[in-house]
């Protein structure tokens, strides 16, 4: 029988299939955002404007 373990990001009992697909959706989104954030301020780090700042 497969049981559904509750995790930190869904708290409320008797979650459906469809909110858990939902949460982890959102949480896998957040997660490549901000590694595409991360890889955009790292490749124009270098980059200075007419002031001289980042």
């Amino acid at each position: 029988m497969l049981k559904i373990v509750e995790n930190e990001a869904v708290k409320e009992e008797g979650c459906t299939l469809d909110e858990l697909a939902r949460e982890d959706a959102r949480r896998m989104l957040m997660s490549a955002l901000g590694e595409e954030v991360a890889a955009y301020v790292e490749r124009h780090a270098h980059e200075r404007d007419a002031e001289g700042r980042r």
